[in-house]
């Protein structure tokens, strides 16, 4: 599991009685801590926002996700599927925000329909994701994606910037 905090554990040469943590038990218990805070009521639960691995949710069932924030895709469309699907499980409203660039899907342990469904423009997202896996979308959500609602979505031109 990566979890992006670094181990700050003092060492205090005075005190050699206290054990030192090895990184592997001070990762298991940072996401003990950090799972046992997320399956809290959301009023309750002090944290907002953790930068993660796939690792962290593996096995818990966390009720108050409400977004999904990708820098860069993965390497498959299941894979996509499987973690956005952490998100919304209280019934609220929930979003999955994928940033990505043209390098980004060069890579090349990315499968063909991951990169389809990045460079889609046409088809709404929902009713790829559901073809994709042999689903019949038939009813669609007010708030959907950004193919459906284009407010939703935005590109930046970075070829249109100029150093002055």
């Amino acid at each position: 599991m990566k979890i992006c905090v670094k181990n700050r554990v003092e060492h205090n040469k005075t005190n050699r009685t206290r054990p030192k943590l090895s990184n592997l038990t001070f990762y298991l218990q940072l996401k003990k801590l950090i799972l046992n805070q997320l399956q809290k009521p959301a009023s309750e639960c002090t944290i907002r926002l953790i930068f993660s691995s796939v690792a962290l949710g593996m096995g818990a069932d966390l009720q108050n996700v409400s977004r999904i924030i990708y820098a860069g895709p993965p390497s498959t469309l299941e894979t996509y599927v499987q973690e956005i699907g952490r998100a919304g499980r209280s019934g609220t409203v929930a979003e999955a925000i994928l940033y990505y660039n043209r390098a980004d899907l060069g890579v090349q342990t990315m499968k063909k329909e991951m990169k389809d469904y990045c460079l889609n423009c046409d088809t709404c997202r929902r009713i790829s994701i559901n073809n994709h896996f042999g689903y019949n979308a038939t009813n669609r959500p007010a708030i959907c994606c950004d193919i459906c609602s284009k407010e939703l979505g935005f590109e930046w031109d970075f070829g249109k910037l100029a150093l002055q």
